[in-house]
Parts: structure tokens; sequence; C-alpha cells
């Protein structure tokens, strides 16, 4: 009888460590991709550097967050981000303004030169919020346009939300891409005002 227990403890813990093994779910890695082209603008002489971006503390991890409640926040242990948040939506902003030809010259290096401009923005939210059953994908970004003396010509802070559908989470992902664009063409076109 001895002998029969001695062997069991190892087949019921080889077992245990098995089914927990089983359980174990693979990151899911996701990443915010632009979605459409965007308006070429009246092209100007001047030249942007987009400044390193800041995110608020809850958003500065690589999972995926998202609220119930404006009190409750989760951070899910399967999604996550390719990259930190800020440097993510700080390349995608920057890639979209150098295509909508605003600038003759928009970068992410200081460079010897001073830029005639600098964008600084703080990422406010990025996420999902589930409601009562509905999910619905949040990003908030909030930006300041410089002078080369430090003056701030422009800021505003630019929400997007959309109620998604569908059960996949690839879904979210495209809404908050969506929202991205919206969110950059609208101050473009706000910049471009400021700075004629």
């Amino acid at each position: 009888m001895i002998t029969r227990m001695k062997f069991r403890y190892p087949i019921i813990i080889i077992l245990a460590l098995a089914v927990t093994g089983c359980t174990t779910r693979l990151p899911q890695i996701y990443l915010l991709a632009p979605g459409s082209a965007p308006v070429k603008l009246k092209k100007t002489a001047r030249t942007l550097y987009v400044d390193e971006f800041t995110v608020a503390s809850e958003y500065a991890r690589p999972q995926f967050v998202y609220r119930t409640s404006p009190y409750r926040v989760y951070f899910d242990s399967v999604r996550r981000w390719a990259v930190s948040p800020d440097d993510m939506i700080r390349e995608l902003v920057h890639r979209r303004l150098t295509e909508t030809n605003l600038f003759d010259r928009v970068t992410l290096e200081r460079g010897i030169k001073a830029p005639d401009f600098t964008l600084r923005c703080h990422v406010v939210s990025l996420g999902e919020a589930v409601k009562q059953k509905v999910r619905s994908s949040e990003l908030a970004l909030y930006f300041e346009l410089l002078d080369n003396e430090e003056n701030v010509l422009w800021s505003a802070t630019k929400v997007r939300t959309k109620v998604v559908d569908n059960e996949q989470f690839e879904s979210v992902i495209a809404a908050i891409s969506e929202g991205l664009d919206a969110i950059i063409d609208e101050s473009a076109d706000e910049i471009m005002n400021k700075i004629k």
C-alpha cells in the first residue's frame, strides 16, 4: 500500500501541471494601423518636430486596458501592445502628418537647426469600455503646437469612441485605428489654419 501511495502523488502532480499548462493562453500582440490615406493639405515651407509623447500612467504598460466604469480598470493578461502606446501613437502621428504634405519636413529628431514648430501629445486614454455588454473603443489625445520660442499656438483634446458590435477583438483595434486617423486629420486641418 505504501508503494502505491508513493507512485500516486507524482502522477497527481504531473496531471495537475498538465492541466494548468493546457489552460495557459499565449499572449496576443496588437498594433494600431492606419486605415485610409490622409487628405493632402496646402504645403508650407515649415518644419515640424514631433516630440516624445507622454501617456496616462494606467495606459503606460504593454497590457491592453479596458474599463467597466469610470472607477474600475482592468489589465488584460492575454492581449498586449507590440510596442509602448506612446511610441506607437507618436510614430503613427509622424507618418500621417508627413503624408498630409502640410510641412516641408516632419521629424522625430531635433537636429542641428531648430524646427519651426514642435508638436507635443499626451495619451489620455487608449482601450476599450464595456458597459452593460456594449463594447466601445476609446481614444483621447491632448495636443499642443509650439513655435520655436516655446509659445503654445494651438492646443486641443481630441476624443474618439466607437461602439463595436463584432465579437472579434481585432474590431476594437480597427476602431481605435480609425479614431486615430480621424483625430490626426482633424488636428492637421486646425494646425494648418493656425500657421497660415
